[in-house]
């Protein structure tokens, strides 16, 4: 987790307790991963994403230490990183920096969408090939709620390219 925090600012420790989405979260289920691909690219999205994300032109940034690149518009960026060795992630409840703990309902993959650090919504989704870390970040006076919704939209546009679940 160290190259994780350290290459987004974040510290290591996240607290907080599980809680299951309400129903009356905007998460949909995507299509079925079955035919997904297992070589999923943070920083090499297709053109068709890149245009539902609003992020086509932008070149991505890679995260140094990590599998995972920064996409940045004048809007907001957002960071999509792969940690291979899940042996040190620790499921976010146990963690104290972590509040705003939620599971999200998404085919059989184990995924949470969390506050880090107060100020900043994330998703961690364990796949075959590591935890995906998905965060936005929105230029401006965004609220957490908004940051949020706009979290929730990012995943579900991304979610049907990830790997088989873990």
């Amino acid at each position: 987790m160290a190259a994780l925090v350290a290459a987004t600012g974040c510290s290591a420790d996240m607290r907080g307790t599980a809680t299951a989405v309400s129903e009356e979260s905007d998460v949909s289920t995507p299509a079925s991963s079955e035919s997904m691909p297992t070589d999923f690219d943070p920083c090499d999205l297709t053109a068709d994403l890149l245009e539902e994300l609003d992020l086509t032109g932008v070149q991505p940034n890679e995260v140094p230490d990590s599998s995972g690149c920064v996409w940045a518009s004048g809007i907001f960026a957002l960071g999509i990183l792969l940690v291979e060795d899940v042996t040190f992630i620790e499921d976010p409840a146990s963690r104290t920096e972590v509040s705003d703990i939620e599971m999200l309902p998404f085919e059989d993959y184990t995924t949470y969408l969390f506050v880090l650090d107060g100020d900043m919504y994330m998703t961690q989704t364990m796949t075959e090939r590591g935890a995906f870390m998905v965060y936005i970040t929105r230029a401006g006076d965004a609220s957490l709620a908004d940051e949020r919704e706009s979290l929730l939209t990012v995943f579900e546009a991304i979610a049907p390219y990830f790997p088989p679940p873990r």
